[in-house]
């Protein structure tokens, strides 16, 4: 009983991930945007998503984290998945803040982080960002990060997806 539970928690939470994102008032880029997780489970390229293929969605993320290989998600594997997600995350977070690489992002690190960040999107120094700054800025970093940041952009530089 605590397996099914688990299994159905899990169900949800992917269904509902998805339900949102198609639901609005959300802007979204690269593989969360609704169009990039469209194409994802449309593995048929038909224009529709199958029942079949939105449950192999699921069923692959199950297999994923199932490591013993028994059809279910204890608790523990689930644990050990979160974990693992949790873990590149935090390694991500640390090479990209801690210039020091001590392991421990300070508030120095964040300061000159803002700073050389303000000053890039800044593209004429004049102290202040302007909107066509900005917007050339997202152009370039999601054209750079096609696979994770891969969105396109209207002229007023919110998401068109």
């Amino acid at each position: 009983m605590k397996k099914l539970l688990i299994i159905g928690t899990a169900a949800t939470l992917v269904a509902g991930s998805l339900a949102a994102a198609f639901a609005g008032g959300h802007k979204y880029s690269g593989h969360h945007s609704p169009r990039h997780m469209f194409e994802r489970l449309d593995t048929d390229k038909s224009g529709t998503i199958s029942r079949e293929e939105f449950d192999k969605m699921g069923e692959n993320r199950l297999a994923k984290a199932d490591t013993d290989k028994d059809g279910a998600l204890s608790a523990e594997e689930l644990d050990a998945h979160l974990n693992k997600r949790l873990a590149r995350m935090k390694e991500r977070i640390l090479k990209r803040f801690d210039a020091d690489g001590d392991g421990v992002i300070s508030q120095a690190e964040m300061a000159n982080h803002r700073q050389d960040r303000f000053a890039k999107l800044d593209a004429n120094s004049d102290g202040e960002i302007e909107k066509s700054e900005f917007r050339k800025a997202m152009k370039k970093h999601h054209g750079k990060y096609k696979g994770h940041h891969g969105g396109k952009y209207k002229k007023d530089g919110d998401s068109a997806e």
